[in-house]
């Protein structure tokens, strides 16, 4: 699974808004003690204030939506559509030097606070504001996206490409290793994973990318990093395990179900949905009965009782200490106590039970940040196009992926399945994801990938991969933005003609709004077509040029590609009356054609006989005696403005392409 990368929505969903995650490299107590003020409303839908440790209100009233945290100093919160970075002053907020207007912005950690200014690359400045550096392109691929902040010094980054590293405070490449996601270190360590999002191998590496253990199939990741110095995870069986910094495992019994929090100690534990404290050892000490428990900061617990109506305190024996206000637990909040809800409101309670300050809350947030990670608005036009080229000349693919190659060749060795009954396959493996666009590459056959094989003697069979069906066109499909425009085309052809691509010829495709170009290098081709209406989609098709005429059927052509066969008006005319009232339909769809049973047949007879199968598929014609023709039969119902030939079975595209090729 990626780290998370959706937006924290301004309007809240529920009256406390809590950080994702520790967004930190900092310890829950480390990452408190950097906490100054904490955002809270005081009445129901309300302006925001906020509140320092002591309980006390400071700014109140302040802010129309809601803001961070100040964390090491600073805090940020939305202003009408963007984004502004204040610094705690002594009455007021002071906002940092040419750090409103933003799109998006992180949190302070390392002296540094990630910031996106509309159409630029994410942005890293001070305190003051003052710029350190752009997050710029890393071995040739931009970065898209980057975490909220820096943990442990070094900043979690994601490439155009999908691919996740780290960076230095200097904004360098922190090591040469790129992976399929990771989360931020934590005391040293990340874990990572490498691998598509089916078949992901997990790894946990040191800040120089070095691996220190490879964490077991068999374990899930509970946590996403280190605490106390260990890796919470589960196993197939559904046990708890916490993996030390070498990746030696502690398990706990079965009946501990859940590991809510640890602190070298004590573990604080679920069985079946109640809470109870287990040693390191995972010998109970408190048993389970609690709705929820939490470590008090004195060596002692908050716990919400089984009723979920009254807070007590325990010691490590289990017994109350005392009954305290409040009916709910949210969270340690370290010097600001714990967070606690008493019917309906929020209060802060300190280590002896106490409510801090005068005010209970309507609403509070611990959130670091208003994001949970931060994107560029920088769109590498230039960059996409590469990419886009790439994986449509198939570079950086395995070998055997090659035009002409039959699906045996290429799948050699892997299980096949009724999803490859198809001519058109989706490379998953080859696919981009990105918030800015996404590439899609499909292998084309020339017949189904797959066919279903009866087993001698019985009425059983399986898939198996088809040795009739080669690789006949390889498709990349970009989507998502609209810089897919004319200046992206560009671009494409820019790259192309670098590859030694020269442009054939160039036109508005049949049959549609799209317009493109095909390329040629030797004997392969690669046809250019995004639509100038709607932008948004722009397809790049690589194929055999000595088969230009089927890529043309399938795909649609251009107005002047000297490759397909063009007729005058009055030529078509005198054609259409020579084929007569010719109805083809039983000749087309019956069999599979040969070269034999086409002899004798005029240009024009075959032009109809072609066009009969995209008739019966509702194909509205442009020229107007094909038009005429079919419209004499009563089973021509002319529904679409196009019929690509994915829609046409395998009998029908196999005469098709013979009788184009005789045409």
């Amino acid at each position: 699974m990626k780290f998370l990368k959706t937006t924290m929505g301004v309007a809240m969903s529920a009256a406390l808004v809590l950080a994702a995650s520790s967004c930190s490299g900092d310890s829950s107590d480390e990452k408190w003690n950097n906490i100054e003020l904490i955002p809270v409303q005081l009445s129901s839908g309300g302006s925001w204030s906020m509140v320092n440790n002591d309980g006390d209100i400071v700014y109140e009233d302040e802010f129309k939506n809601m803001p961070t945290v100040a964390y090491n100093g600073v805090f940020s919160v939305r202003e009408d559509e963007t984004y502004a970075l204040y610094t705690v002053g002594s009455k007021k907020p002071e906002l940092v030097k040419d750090c409103d207007n933003l799109k998006q912005v992180g949190y302070m950690s390392d002296g540094l606070i990630p910031v996106v200014r509309a159409g630029e690359r994410i942005s890293l400045v001070d305190k003051d504001g003052a710029k350190k550096f752009d997050l710029t392109a890393i071995d040739g691929k931009e970065v898209e996206e980057c975490a909220a902040g820096y943990a442990d010094g070094l900043l979690r980054v994601t490439l155009s490409d999908g691919m996740v590293t780290f960076v230095d405070t200097d904004g360098k490449a922190a090591f040469k290793n790129k992976f399929s996601d990771a989360f931020d270190f934590s005391e040293g360590l990340a874990v990572v994973g490498e691998g598509d999002d089916n078949a992901v191998i997990r790894k946990v590496i040191n800040k120089k990318g070095e691996v220190q253990f490879k964490i077991k199939e068999e374990y899930s990741l509970s946590s996403t990093g280190f605490k106390g110095g260990y890796l919470s995870v589960r196993t197939d069986d559904d046990r708890c395990v916490l993996l030390d910094k070498k990746g030696e495992v502690r398990k706990f019994p079965s009946k501990i179900t859940r590991i809510q929090d640890y602190d070298g100690k004590y573990v604080i534990f679920s069985s079946n949905g109640d809470w109870g404290v287990a040693d390191m050892e995972g010998e109970t000490l408190i048993r389970p009965k609690y709705r929820r428990i939490v470590f008090d900061g004195t060596g002692n617990f908050m716990a919400v009782n089984d009723r979920g109506d009254q807070i007590v305190r325990l010691d490590k024996e289990g017994e109350v200490l005392q009954e305290v206000d409040g009916t709910g637990i949210e969270e340690n909040a370290g010097k600001f106590g714990i967070i606690a809800r008493d019917h309906g409101k929020y209060i802060l309670l300190d280590n002896d039970g106490k409510q801090k300050g005068k005010e209970d809350f309507k609403a509070l947030s611990t959130a670091l940040s208003l994001f949970s990670s931060i994107e560029s608005d920088y769109f590498d036009v230039e960059g996409l196009a590469s990419l886009a080229v790439e994986k449509v000349l198939m570079e950086n693919m395995p070998a055997t992926y090659k035009l002409g190659a039959t699906s045996v060749d290429i799948n050699k060795g892997t299980e096949c399945s009724y999803k490859y009954a198809s001519r058109d396959v989706d490379y998953e493996a080859a696919n981009v994801d990105n918030k800015k666009y996404r590439i899609q590459c499909n292998l084309v056959f020339s017949e189904d990938a797959a066919k279903y094989v009866y087993n001698d003697g019985s009425y059983s069979g399986s898939y198996q991969w088809n040795p009739d069906a080669r690789l006949f066109v390889y498709r990349v499909k970009v989507t998502g933005s609209d810089k897919l425009n004319e200046e992206f085309y560009k671009a494409v052809i820019k790259t192309l003609e670098a590859k030694g691509f020269k442009v054939d010829h160039q036109g508005a495709q049949r049959s549609s709004n799209a317009t493109g170009a095909i390329l040629k290098k030797g004997n392969t081709d690669v046809l250019l077509s995004y639509d100038n209406k709607y932008n948004n989609s722009f397809y790049l098709t690589y194929f055999d040029g000595n088969e230009q005429v089927l890529v043309a059927e399938a795909y649609g052509y251009f107005e002047n590609a000297p490759a397909i066969p063009q007729t005058s008006q009055a030529e078509e005319s005198a054609q259409a009356q020579e084929s007569g009232s010719d109805d083809y339909r039983q000749m087309v769809t019956a069999r599979k054609l040969t070269a034999d049973d086409l002899k004798g047949y005029t240009k024009a007879q075959l032009r109809i006989m072609r066009n009969t199968v995209y008739a019966m598929h509702g194909r509205k014609f442009a020229s107007k005696d094909l038009s005429d023709h079919f419209s004499k039969y009563d089973w021509y119902k002319p529904t679409k403005a196009d019929v690509s030939v994915n829609e046409l079975n395998e009998i029908e595209r196999h005469n098709v392409a013979l009788i184009q090729k005789y045409e």
